[in-house]
């Protein structure tokens, strides 16, 4: 049984450690595997949080997440300001109305953006490195990404609208305006993984997003081919031919993500296997 002395002094200890802790800044976060397979993570406090595989899981995932989604807008917004910006430059009309650019914004961007969300986690994710503290979210290729990939949008909605202009197409400004839609939902379900392919993970892995990739499409349709939105939409039913074009196009931006997403993976793996 400790005396009572003996039981001041260990309180008196305690409260000495207690205060060098609040005193001292956290500049790093030191890190061992628990007896039971978890990761104690120390700095935080005086003792330690012990996080397990599905809890460290989460939230990498968590971080892909944000990463994807704003992959995903800064990609759909970098598109449309292209297509406007380099318009009068190639002597083209202005591409998009107002009341179309606000369609993109609330619904091509929102609705799929949220749906990113609910993508699983990748099966690589507890294999991968750690990221220094303090790197930009616009590293590992994003922002270069969002670029170029917004880039390539706007030629291809700039490349219908000189086709349909220089055809006489009557309605080339609901096709260019159709293809930009179909382009960031193309993008949408190839950004799901930066690294493994669509046709790897599977198009129904991911429900809402598929769900609302539908949906985004259906009413896209019908602003075209239902009477009472065409007014408002300034908007024209397509014919055959030009539907098929506005289906096809957007279907080059799946094939560019699809390449960056192999050239990653060989990049990957050639650093992995020379032990960078």
């Amino acid at each position: 049984m400790p005396t009572e002395e003996e039981l001041k002094a260990e309180l008196e200890k305690l409260k000495a450690e207690n205060a060098a802790l609040k005193s001292r800044p956290v500049r790093a976060i030191s890190m061992k595997v628990s007896e039971k397979g978890g990761l104690s993570v120390y700095g935080l406090g005086r003792f330690p949080v012990t996080l397990y595989q599905e809890q460290w899981t989460k939230l990498l995932d968590l971080a892909d997440d944000i990463r994807t989604f704003i992959r995903y807008a800064l990609t759909g917004n970098s598109g449309e300001i292209w297509t406007i910006f380099l318009a009068p430059f190639l002597g083209l009309p202005v591409p998009l109305l107002p009341i179309h650019i606000l369609w993109v914004n609330l619904v091509t961007d929102g609705l799929p953006g949220l749906a990113l969300a609910e993508e699983p986690a990748d099966r690589d994710v507890m294999r991968r490195p750690p990221r220094p503290p303090g790197e930009s979210i616009v590293a590992h290729g994003l922002g270069r990404h969002a670029l170029i990939v917004g880039l390539l949008m706007a030629s291809l909605t700039l490349g219908v609208q000189a086709w349909a202009i220089g055809s006489d197409r009557e309605h080339w400004q609901s096709m260019v305006f159709t293809v930009l839609v179909f382009c960031q939902l193309v993008h949408a379900m190839a950004i799901r993984s930066e690294t493994q392919s669509l046709f790897s993970i599977g198009l129904r892995t991911n429900r809402p997003l598929l769900a609302t990739v539908v949906l985004s499409v259906g009413l896209q349709l019908a602003l075209l081919y239902v009477p009472v939105l065409q007014p408002v939409f300034r908007t024209a039913a397509l014919s055959p031919l030009e539907l098929l074009v506005v289906l096809v196009v957007p279907l080059a931006v799946l094939a560019w993500v699809e390449a960056e997403k192999a050239w990653l993976r060989r990049h990957r793996e050639a650093l992995s296997g020379s032990g960078g």
